[in-house]
């Protein structure tokens, strides 16, 4: 019988608590509250630090991370190893190319059993999806590049299971997309984006 993973509010919890030590208790009290996915999305985007590796669905588990340089990349990779050793994990990737990528990419790929690259929208820092998915590629083969965040999140919704990890994470700039997505999901807006780009390698 198949191991049960940990409760995504757990997780949420647990992370939080470990990067605010010492501090007030999370405010949006996962102890004893029961608070909706949409509500907590709501917060993030009221907040001034949004996606610290937060909850935004719980089947499958979607998790939004702001991972964009070497040391947040580390903390990610050790949330990761903590609350979901054996899972599979899905990635989708968008980095901005002055940071850290090569390292950000040594440190994450590895864990991910597929991963979708994006060009983080409305950046001009931004890296191109083909050329990320190319560097990706020297650690994980296993990558495609998407055309936009929209199309990533529906082409990783298709490949996971409800037991399976979805990780969307390397520059918080992309972030208020997939938020948008979700709130469209919520709303019953959400749409299918391109199709996807396909091998990195022959484009």
């Amino acid at each position: 019988m198949e191991e049960e993973g940990p409760d995504p509010a757990d997780v949420a919890a647990g992370v939080k608590a470990g990067r605010r030590a010492g501090r007030k208790a999370d405010e949006r009290a996962y102890g004893g509250l029961q608070i909706s996915e949409s509500a907590l999305r709501k917060g993030l985007r009221e907040t001034q630090w949004p996606g610290r590796f937060t909850v935004l669905e719980k089947k499958p588990v979607f998790i939004a991370d702001g991972a964009h340089n070497a040391d947040a990349a580390r903390r990610l990779a050790e949330s990761l190893d903590f609350y979901f050793t054996n899972k599979r994990i899905l990635f989708i990737m968008g980095i901005l190319k002055d940071k850290e990528y090569r390292k950000i990419i040594e440190i994450t790929a590895p864990y991910a059993a597929q991963i979708f690259t994006i060009r983080t929208p409305g950046n001009p820092r931004a890296m191109d999806a083909l050329e990320l998915a190319r560097e990706v590629r020297e650690v994980n083969p296993n990558v495609t590049a998407a055309d936009s965040v929209e199309e990533a999140i529906e082409l990783t919704h298709l490949m996971a299971a409800p037991e399976d990890v979805i990780v969307a994470f390397g520059s918080l700039s992309f972030l208020g997309s997939v938020l948008d997505y979700f709130e469209k999901k919520d709303s019953g807006k959400a749409h299918f984006g391109k199709k996807a780009s396909g091998n990195p390698g022959t484009k």
